[in-house]
């Protein structure tokens, strides 16, 4: 249940100069008792500079120009319900009086002081159109700050639960925004405009709770994803991969998995190698570290239409660049229990080690690899940069002369594909993928992210 109080105010004066303000009082029952209210101010203000008198012997150039800038605060409040309060389970039965009775225990640990995760933005930009508008631009400066996280995190095993909701971390968002919009052609017979935009995010985590600890990810068997003070959120963490052991000089002269344990998981020829970032000589968790960030460079889409006579003809293209990924279908399915005995991709087969290739880039199929099935290593993190045209469309309109014989308003045919073509590196189904949505620690996973459906339409518009 929310209930909530919203307040604005507007000033406009002379067309010119613009001023807005806004207060929401919000409390929501999902938070603890003493933290169920939260505050949320913001302002912005607009200067159309275009309008005043200094810009007259520029109107042929610039038709229209607004500064403009604001900063505001909103809360989130997207967790399930009852997190923040101790409730009851059925945890076991006993006998008594000849019959059977429910033992009932705490569910989980209440916290009183949950409440609103927020997020303040501060945002400066321009808005612009030159030569009567057929050239436009917008771009925008901002800054994210988001505080009072609500995440999962592990309690003390004393207190008999293994995990609580909580208020703990702070991160930061900022980056550049940039649209563009064009009339390139315009004419009788033909015209094309574009659409361009692209973005640059950069992320940190600022801060982690009192103890100061990293955040680990919420899934993964062990967890394979870390955020600490400084970084990005939801780093890749893994092993560094050093290729595989060519031979058994190799193996001798080269730090060890699991050295001192079972035989059955001590290393051989082909089987895979990994730096030993502490120099103890042995390949243990302790050699673990950053191996990619998911968070991509930019962000980027183009759109472009065209009309010629009663033709029209338009696509749109869309891409990322950068932001690592983990294939952790690739690793599951390849380098798990099963390996040597299902099929396996193209690349992992040209290049797994063998006794006539010892230069392979990829292990040998060998079923002692279950004890590494869940290990990240850089092999398995992948770029994702891609370029997709993800709509093309190509169309005809009739000539209203010869639609109206036909007793017909308006008739159009077209043929359409969306995802035609997808061009990228990336040994996964879909770059797109993302396996545990706004997970946000655990970014930048594809288990098998399901490939983008190429879609082709033959289509016809009309109306009486």
């Amino acid at each position: 249940t929310m209930v909530g109080f919203f307040g604005r105010f507007m000033y406009n004066f002379d067309g010119k100069y613009y001023l807005s303000a806004s207060l929401r009082r919000d409390a929501s029952s999902k938070f603890g008792q003493d933290n169920k209210w939260g505050t949320f101010p913001s302002f912005s203000a607009a200067w159309r500079v275009s309008d005043e008198s200094f810009m007259e012997n520029f109107k042929s150039i610039i038709t229209d120009w607004k500064i403009r800038g604001g900063w505001g605060k909103v809360g989130n409040s997207s967790i399930s319900d009852y997190l923040a309060y101790s409730l009851l389970r059925q945890s076991g039965m006993y006998q008594f009086g000849g019959s059977d009775k429910s033992v009932v225990s705490d569910g989980n640990i209440s916290n009183s002081t949950l409440g609103w995760e927020s997020t303040s933005d501060i945002n400066i930009g321009t808005d612009i159109q030159f030569l009567g508008g057929r050239i436009g631009a917008e771009i925008d400066l901002f800054k994210r700050t988001t505080e009072s996280m609500l995440f999962t995190v592990p309690t003390m095993l004393h207190t008999g639960f293994s995990n609580q909701q909580q208020n703990i971390a702070k991160m930061e968002n900022k980056g550049l925004e940039f649209t563009l919009r064009t009339l390139n052609i315009k004419s009788k017979n033909f015209n094309w405009n574009t659409d361009f935009n692209i973005s640059f995010v950069r992320n940190k985590v600022l801060d982690l709770g009192p103890e100061r600890n990293p955040l680990w990810g919420s899934t993964g068997n062990p967890v394979d994803t870390r955020s600490d003070i400084g970084k990005p959120i939801s780093n890749h963490w893994g092993y560094v991969s050093l290729g595989v052991y060519k031979d058994w000089e190799d193996v001798k002269n080269s730090p060890l998995m699991l050295s001192g344990t079972n035989q059955w998981e001590r290393s051989i020829p082909g089987d895979a190698k990994y730096a030993d970032l502490n120099g103890d000589g042995i390949i243990d968790a302790n050699d673990k570290t950053v191996i990619g960030n998911p968070q991509p460079d930019f962000v980027w889409g183009m759109t472009n239409n065209f009309k010629y006579k009663d033709f029209d003809f338009s696509f749109q293209l869309n891409g990322v660049q950068g932001g690592d990924i983990n294939l952790r279908m690739f690793r599951r399915n390849v380098f798990g229990g099963n390996l040597g005995q299902n099929n396996v991709p193209r690349f992992y087969f040209d290049n797994y080690w063998r006794p006539d290739k010892t230069d392979a880039i990829y292990e040998a199929p060998s079923r002692k690899n279950w004890a590494r099935i869940f290990d990240t290593t850089t092999k398995n993190i992948e770029d994702g940069t891609y370029v997709n045209i993800s709509n093309v469309v190509l169309g005809y309109t009739l000539p209203r002369v010869l639609s109206q014989k036909l007793g017909i308003n308006n008739l159009r045919v077209y043929a359409s594909a969306q995802n035609l073509y997808m061009f990228t590196k990336y040994h996964g189904y879909n770059p797109e993928a993302n396996t545990f949505g706004n997970e946000s620690k655990t970014q930048g996973a594809d288990d098998g992210g399901y490939p983008l459906a190429r879609t082709i339409t033959l289509g016809l518009n009309f109306s009486f």
